[in-house]
């Protein structure tokens, strides 16, 4: 694991402090996933480091704790629910666009996520195109009564909700045992 500082602009209160990284090694050991495997999902785009793409033969990848909690998502999804790599790759997208904004101290303030599809025409293709959102609950917004929910929901097709909590729980504890 490397620490890395942040930058200047990263508007989350963090300048000055380090960020910690990890490896493909390191992602390969805590999520128990093959380092061929990993690579493999690299190099045909299902997921992304979001601290350092390597482009030189030889070059290390660097991953952040939201991209091992994507990883794990993407794992799970591929592996437990035998879904589409390419779909599944949705999710990690949309993990990583939406946790980028939220410092590791902030975690805990989320619930879960959901991830809502609904396929939406387009009159110049004339083609329906299947869309994603990522609605993020909060544990301190009052906004988030079931009712408000349903009214938010009931217009998508299909919906995957995460509860986030369980996910940095099952990843801190596989990098606690990693660590030992």
């Amino acid at each position: 694991m490397l620490y890395i500082p942040f930058t200047e602009c990263d508007g989350n209160g963090n300048e000055g402090k380090f960020m910690k990284t990890f490896s493909t090694k390191d992602i390969s050991e805590i999520l128990d996933i093959a380092p061929n495997c990993i690579r493999q999902w690299i190099h045909k785009g299902y997921v992304r480091p979001s601290v350092v793409y390597a482009i030189n033969p030889g070059g290390k990848h660097l991953f952040s704790y939201n991209d091992l909690c994507g990883i794990s998502i993407f794992k799970k999804l591929v592996e437990l629910y035998q879904m589409d790599r390419s779909i599944a790759n949705l999710y990690f997208s949309g993990w990583q666009k939406t946790m980028k904004n939220i410092s590791y101290e902030r975690k805990n303030d989320l619930t879960c996520l959901i991830f809502a599809f609904r396929a939406e025409y387009h009159e110049k293709s004339q083609e329906e195109e299947l869309k994603y959102y990522v609605i993020m609950l909060n544990k301190e917004k009052e906004e988030n009564s079931p009712g408000f929910i349903y009214e938010l929901l009931e217009d998508f097709e299909e919906l995957k909700i995460f509860n986030v909590r369980k996910l940095f729980e099952y990843v801190d504890n596989r990098i606690a045992r990693w660590k030992k």
